[in-house]
């Protein structure tokens, strides 16, 4: 059998005109069969949200020691001993030392795409609520000056008015 060839050269514009076209065709219509833009555009929409799912679980992870913080405070009981003290001064650490690394907790996903204000806040905020558990035991402890018994030592002494006197001179 011979070979058939064709001469693609002969082909122009103009002879194309006179066949018809295929149903469903759009002329100057061009689809990316590749899925360039619409893939990468739902990768970067999945990439955002698996980092805002990320950055939501870094944010209230403080929120699941907040129950057991709380019980250890309570079982430490009121009154000042190292246990006690022990357990306090642990409460007051983990929050404050959270809330200065804050951007440390956060640096593995902040790559720029997503805003993680709002998560950070969050981060903030349950420290805080921890913060103040902590507070309120230094409160019940006695370690917090809040009473005016407290400040007794800043009142100036008031001179007497009357002057009494009595017994036997020598």
């Amino acid at each position: 059998m011979s070979k058939i060839e064709f001469d693609f050269s002969t082909l122009s514009a103009e002879g194309c005109k006179s066949v018809a076209s295929p149903p469903g065709l759009v002329r100057g219509f061009k689809k990316n069969y590749g899925g360039g833009n619409a893939r990468r555009e739902s990768q970067i929409a999945n990439k955002a949200e698996s980092i805002e799912r990320t950055a939501k679980a870094i944010a209230f992870a403080p929120g699941k020691q907040l129950f057991m913080t709380g019980f250890m405070l309570w079982m430490s009981g009121s009154t000042v001993h190292i246990f006690s003290m022990m357990f306090t001064l642990m409460a007051l650490q983990r929050p404050l030392t959270a809330i200065v690394n804050i951007n440390k907790a956060f640096k593995r996903i902040d790559d720029g795409t997503v805003d993680l204000l709002k998560w950070k806040l969050a981060f903030i905020g349950v420290n805080l609520v921890g913060l103040a558990m902590a507070l309120y035991k230094c409160h019940v402890l006695g370690l917090i000056p809040l009473k005016s018994s407290d400040w007794v030592h800043l009142l100036s002494i008031k001179e007497s008015d009357h002057i009494t006197g009595g017994g036997v001179g020598l």
